[in-house]
């Protein structure tokens, strides 16, 4: 891994130390994130909706 920090760097790392606690709680925060993200987007569709009146 040529990884130093981040998000994937601790997934990695709590794969390589079987943290299962770690790893857990990466996850839920990535899931976290792309709910979030998928939330905004969805926000700027129906907004885009409301403004042209487009399906």
């Amino acid at each position: 891994m040529g990884a130093i920090k981040g998000l994937a760097y601790l997934l990695a790392s709590g794969q390589e130390n079987v943290d299962a606690a770690t790893m857990i709680g990466i996850v839920l925060l990535l899931s976290a994130m792309g709910w979030a993200l998928y939330e905004v987007f969805e926000l700027l569709r129906r907004r885009r909706q409301r403004s042209f009146g487009t399906q």
